[in-house]
C-alpha cells in the first residue's frame, strides 16, 4: 500500500486559545514493532480536545510540539510493526488515546 512521505494536520505549536491551532504538513509517522498506523477517515471532538490544546490535559512527560489534536478516530490499517498482532492491512478500526507521542487523529493524507 502506498504511504506518503507527508502528511496535513491540525496541530499547535504552544498551548493556547483556538487560534493555536494550525495545518501544518507533518512526517506521516511509521509504526513501532507493537503499533498500526491508521489511515483516518473520521476524527471525534470532545471536551477532552480543549483541554489537550489549552494544555491543561497533558501526558506525562515534557510536550513535544507541533502537537497533533485529536484523541479518538476511525479508519482502515495501512501498516503494521512486525509484533503488531490482531489486525491485518485493510481491517476497519477505530481508537482512542490521549497520550500517543506520535500524535494525535486530525491527520489526514490524500
Amino acid at each position: 500500500m502506498y504511504l506518503p512521505k507527508l502528511m496535513k494536520s491540525a496541530a499547535v505549536d504552544c498551548f493556547g486559545p483556538p487560534s493555536v491551532i494550525k495545518i501544518h504538513e507533518l512526517p506521516v509517522p511509521q509504526p513501532g514493532s507493537d503499533e498500526i498506523l491508521i489511515r483516518v477517515e473520521t476524527a471525534g471532538i470532545g471536551s477532552w480536545d480543549t483541554s489537550m490544546r489549552d494544555g491543561s490535559w497533558r501526558r506525562p512527560g515534557r510536550t513535544t510540539f507541533p502537537l497533533v489534536l485529536g484523541a479518538d478516530g476511525a479508519g482502515v490499517v495501512v501498516a503494521k510493526g512486525s509484533r503488531a498482532s490482531g489486525f491485518q492491512i485493510g481491517d476497519r478500526v477505530y481508537a482512542y488515546e490521549f497520550g500517543n507521542p506520535k500524535g494525535g487523529f486530525y491527520a489526514e493524507w490524500r
